[in-house]
C-alpha cells in the first residue's frame, strides 16, 4: 500500500492547478505549496506522506463527516436533504424539485445536516458532540480544534 500512495503522491505533487480560497482573508494566507496524502485502509493501516503533520482548517471536508454522524443518529436524513448532484456551485442556495437541498455536500445540504445533529440539545452541546465525533474518527483528541481566527475572518466576510 505504501508504494501505491508514494506513486500517487509523486504523480500529483507538481500539480499546481487551483488556488487557495481567497474570499476569506485568513484562508487566503495559507501556503498553497502544502500537500499531503493520508490514507486509511479498511484493515486500519495508515499511510501518510507530505505535509501531513500540518494543521489545516477542515472547511468543506467536514461535510461528509457530519453527514455520517447525522445518518447514524437519524435514519430519515433523506427526508430532509436529497442525494443527487445539483450541477450548481457548492454555495448556491437552491432546492431540488422536492423542495430539499440537493445533497449533503453542498452548503444548503450541509446546513440541513447540521440541523439534524442533536437538534434538541443546546448549541454548545451540539458543537461538543460533533467535535467529539471528529476526534473519535481521528483517533486523537489533540488533533481536532476550533480556530477562532478563521471563524472571525469568515463571519466578518460572510455575505449570507
Amino acid at each position: 500500500m505504501n508504494e501505491i500512495i508514494q506513486d500517487i503522491y509523486n504523480k500529483t505533487i507538481d500539480n499546481v492547478n487551483g488556488n487557495v480560497a481567497n474570499y476569506i482573508p485568513e484562508l487566503a494566507s495559507v501556503d498553497p505549496n502544502q500537500f499531503a496524502i493520508s490514507f486509511c485502509g479498511v484493515d486500519g493501516r495508515v499511510c501518510n506522506i507530505g505535509d501531513f503533520n500540518t494543521f489545516f482548517c477542515l472547511q468543506s471536508c467536514s461535510k461528509p463527516l457530519s453527514y455520517c454522524l447525522a445518518r447514524s443518529l437519524n435514519s430519515k436524513v433523506h427526508s430532509h436533504v436529497g442525494y443527487e448532484p445539483s450541477g450548481r456551485k457548492f454555495n448556491a442556495h437552491v432546492l431540488n424539485d422536492n423542495g430539499l437541498p440537493h445533497n449533503p455536500l453542498i452548503n444548503a445540504g450541509a446546513i440541513m445536516i447540521a440541523s439534524l445533529i442533536y437538534p434538541d440539545k443546546e448549541p454548545s452541546a451540539r458543537f461538543s458532540a460533533i467535535k467529539t465525533f471528529y476526534e473519535d474518527l481521528s483517533g486523537n483528541t489533540n488533533l481536532i480544534g476550533f480556530d477562532n481566527t478563521v471563524f472571525l475572518s469568515e463571519s466578518h466576510h460572510a455575505d449570507r
